[in-house]
């Protein structure tokens, strides 16, 4: 196994000549084990066509002096890149997790960060035991997305997924395991498409939480086509804070299958996980929001829950061919409040608003 500081200075290098150059270039990291201590691979570069290729397995550092400061909270970042690739050969990304999981005051120090890139390709990596995020794209523009798989324990604390708060963004054929969020869509979020995903264990895919710090930056036109998720602890779920301000609207959730998960399709306007969640004189405004061809069991009697805010009701909410029965065979129940315009056909259980 290599050493984690000896190897960084070698990945810098490589990194600044490939970025330095006025041609396309590739950056490959060879088959090993690699302890490396967090680092950031900055742009903008000199051409539009920086690939890393990694075939090795990157492992994070557990001596925790090596990520002090609010720069250390990402442990691999590439920042400000014009047409990056990332190629991985069946390699791992080890985030050495289980050592900081109880750290009760931790900050969210993450594994992969992708920041103010356009024009990008994150391909056939694993993540896995994540500090907490494993993957966050961050204001990013034109990404695909393929091949992933993340890995952490159920119980692992915010080991989220994927969070996106970026713009023309494919999430496709990706197999999720955490402890938090599969998928968190978050505000900056527009043009997100989420193709062939399974998720479990975790809390399901999620937009939001929205509204806790405002923002003119909403959520519009997601996607979520062919997804399976089992035993999560959501399935489908918009989450905004009460009194929060900002927008969400036109996201679409269909052809999905639910295996054995809690609260399959759920709208929460009152997510406040440390406090009541009331009513509030301001909330996120919900729009057009269509759940399609969502199938299988719930592990909850209430297999939908539309708990939309009284003062800024959802609007243009529709279901269509969806079939959620209760694990324990004495029928699924369905709540629902505060939405207006709502559609409804062929839906079990029954939805009245």
């Amino acid at each position: 196994m290599c050493c984690c500081m000896r190897y960084i200075q070698a990945f810098l290098a490589a990194w600044n000549a490939a970025c330095s150059s006025t041609q396309a270039s590739t950056i490959n990291i060879p088959k090993g084990k690699y302890v490396v201590a967090p680092v950031s691979f900055t742009g903008p570069c000199k051409n539009a066509g920086v690939t890393v290729q990694v075939i090795g397995d990157l492992i994070a550092p557990t001596d925790n002096s090596l990520w002090k400061g609010d720069s250390n909270l990402y442990w691999l970042e590439f920042t400000n890149v014009d047409g990056l690739t990332i190629n991985g050969g069946g390699s791992t990304l080890d985030g050495n997790g289980a050592s900081w999981w109880n750290n009760v005051c931790s900050k969210n120090q993450q594994t992969l960060r992708f920041s103010g890139n356009k024009n990008m390709v994150l391909r056939g990596i694993t993540s896995i035991n994540s500090r907490q995020f494993h993957i966050s794209l961050d204001a990013c523009d034109n990404v695909l997305a393929e091949g992933l798989t993340i890995q952490a324990p159920g119980d692992s604390p915010n080991t989220d997924g994927i969070h996106v708060d970026s713009t023309n963004v494919h999430l496709r054929n990706i197999h999720i395991g955490t402890g938090d969020d599969c998928i968190g869509i978050l505000e900056g979020t527009s043009n997100l498409l989420v193709e062939q995903v399974t998720c479990g264990p975790g809390h399901g895919i999620s937009v939001g939480s929205l509204g806790k710090y405002p923002s003119a930056n909403g959520v519009t036109n997601v996607t979520v086509d062919g997804a399976e998720l089992s035993g999560t602890q959501n399935g489908v779920r918009i989450k905004t804070w009460p009194g929060g301000k900002g927008f969400a609207k036109d996201l679409t959730f269909k052809n999905i299958v639910m295996n054995n998960v809690a609260n399959p399709i759920i709208i929460d306007q009152f997510y406040c996980p440390h406090c009541s969640g009331q009513e509030s004189g301001t909330n996120v405004k919900l729009t057009n929001v269509v759940y399609k061809n969502i199938t299988g069991t719930s592990a909850t009697e209430q297999a939908i829950n539309l708990a939309c805010s009284k003062t800024v009701p959802c609007e243009g909410v529709q279901l269509e061919a969806v079939n959620l029965n209760y694990i324990a065979n004495t029928g699924a129940q369905a709540a629902c409040k505060n939405a207006k315009g709502i559609t409804i056909n062929s839906v079990n259980p029954p939805v009245s608003c």
